[in-house]
């Protein structure tokens, strides 16, 4: 079950981030969106593939990538949100 969510996340952010691509390339600069979609296709990846996977004693994974790349896109994020509010 938890692949198959793994996959329809991979699937959802691998079509926004061609779409915000196609999208961004009218407006230049910095594509912010397309940016955070990236980075969480790529974490999806790595937790499907088990990559940088911790098991805690109880057998659970921890999967660290999950948690780097979700600091990252949410820095990416209040970047574009400070840019846009001109801060």
């Amino acid at each position: 079950m938890l692949n198959l969510l793994f996959v329809a996340g991979m699937l959802v952010f691998a079509i926004s981030s061609i779409y915000f691509y196609v999208a961004g390339q009218k407006k230049g600069g910095l594509n912010a969106a397309f940016l955070v979609s990236f980075i969480t296709l790529i974490s999806y990846v790595l937790m499907w593939q088990g990559n940088l996977t911790v098991v805690t004693r109880a057998g659970q994974p921890i999967y660290w990538t999950r948690w780097l790349f979700y600091a990252l896109s949410c820095t990416q994020l209040m970047v574009e949100i400070a840019r846009l509010k001109g801060i």
